[in-house]
């Protein structure tokens, strides 16, 4: 008599009757299981206590404008202006503005120069003075502050004031501007300072209140730009100025904070951080994927929970494009600018600064449109002198630097070039006289 089991392949988990489907279903199954798992992962870093929030690489999460009503766009090219912990829906609240449009000449507290008229309010040039009006403030809370200037000369900038002035942007060019300030204790009124050069006009003033664990950034040349790597399909936020940045206000939560990442290094986590308002998401020239932040130290099986579900988001690195990093033997492979002394001592590159400007060099070539981690161990410095390390079409002063960390005694850095080209990987004692060393140098193509 025939077994009523069935076929193996019509058995929970067993290999498919049909050897052409087999590799395929076996696949496809992996895949799910995985996904699953990665699911299951971020369930469970949610519930970790002292959670307070979990930003993830992913374009569902990421807008490009900073009130996050456009979504950004994943060309490779386009800005990042408000990235969203996942499971937070921000709120937008508007915030009462007494004669936003100016229709009367009523409401604001006109400094030395400034009029209302016309449906606008007009500074003339003469002196420095301010535009003004009382609103409802908390502090921690971030405020989006939209309006229209048409500027003649000088600069404007829209502040809070009121205990400590936080202040936005100086703007020298007419256009609709968005600022995001985080409001701090004392802050009462709503300001544009407009300086003794400045002559041109406000007009259509709107303040919203952004409420939920939400970093921003409204000033379009500080947005990261959100990339994809082209092998394994891991989105990022390239911090690709020193200026870029994403912020979110999460207030006073002591000096004991863990912040893990996603980078191009693997995933990390830093102890002890301190954080008392802000913090920045999206360093300056970082890869930013996944980043997570607690209020307290972790523990061992909390960390490999986290390490587990954020390595996803870890690019594959290429081969090491530097030629003796690490200073084993000599310095083949360098060369010195400047007058001052270049040197090999045990393991490492020593410059030694007593005049000028000098800095240690190699050329590598770069591929168009490609990014590249770069690493250097610095020690720390002796006397007054900077170390910097940086990425440059120059080896001695002006030119195009593509990424550089002053002052870090471990730099990482992320660059991004625009052509074919060769450029040059820089160890520099820039200031004070001094001695600096560097070991471990390495570049290495995001994959």
């Amino acid at each position: 008599m025939r077994s009523r089991f069935p076929h193996g392949g019509e058995v929970l988990g067993a290999a498919p009757a049909n050897p052409i489907l087999a590799p395929v279903l076996s696949q496809d199954r992996a895949l799910s299981m995985s996904r699953q798992r990665d699911l299951l992962d971020l369930q469970a870093i949610q519930r970790i206590s002292g959670l307070v929030g979990y930003w993830k690489a992913d374009p569902q999460y990421l807008f490009e404008d900073s009130a996050g009503t456009t979504p950004a766009s994943t060309s490779g090219t386009g800005p990042v202006g408000q990235w969203r912990a996942v499971g937070v829906t921000p709120t937008l609240t508007a915030v009462t503005v007494a004669n936003s449009g100016f229709d009367a000449d009523s409401d604001w507290t006109k400094g030395t120069g400034w009029t209302i008229g016309s449906g606008v309010a007009t500074k003339t040039a003469g002196s420095a003075a301010s535009l003004s009006q009382a609103i409802t403030l908390t502090a921690g809370s971030v405020y989006l502050i939209t309006w229209t200037l048409t500027r003649t000369a000088g600069t404007l900038l829209p502040r809070f004031t009121g205990g400590t002035t936080v202040s936005g942007t100086a703007l020298s060019a007419s256009g609709t501007y968005t600022e995001n300030l985080v409001a701090v204790t004392g802050n009462t009124t709503l300001e544009f300072y407009g300086d003794a050069s400045f002559a041109g006009t406000v007009d259509d003033v709107s303040v919203v209140l952004l409420t939920g664990v939400v970093a921003v950034e409204a000033t379009t040349a500080l947005k990261p730009i959100l990339r994809k790597t082209p092998i394994t399909g891991v989105y990022w936020a390239d911090s690709n100025t020193a200026t870029s940045a994403l912020n979110v206000a999460l207030g006073n939560l002591g000096s004991a904070c863990t912040v893990a990442r996603s980078s191009a290094e693997g995933v990390t986590f830093t102890e002890g951080v301190t954080i008392s308002s802000t913090y920045n998401i999206a360093p300056a020239f970082a890869f930013n994927s996944d980043v997570a932040i607690f209020n307290r130290a972790l523990t061992a099986t909390e960390k490999a929970l986290i390490t587990r579900y954020m390595a996803r988001a870890v690019p594959m690195l290429g081969s090491n494009l530097v030629t003796n990093g690490t200073f084993d033997t000599d310095l083949t492979g360098w060369s010195k600018y400047g007058p001052d002394e270049m040197l090999w001592e045990a393991g490492k590159l020593r410059i030694n600064r007593t005049t000028a400007v000098t800095n240690a060099y190699q050329g590598v070539s770069v591929q168009a449109e490609a990014q590249y981690l770069l690493k250097m161990v610095g020690a720390i410095p002796v006397g007054p002198t900077t170390p910097t390390f940086a990425l440059s079409t120059s080896i001695g002063g002006a030119g195009t630097v593509y990424a550089s960390a002053a002052n870090a005694l471990l730099p990482s850095m992320v660059a991004r070039v625009p052509s074919n080209t060769t450029l040059n990987i820089c160890i520099i004692s820039s200031s004070g006289n001094g001695s600096i060393t560097a070991d471990d140098v390495s570049m290495r193509k995001i994959l």
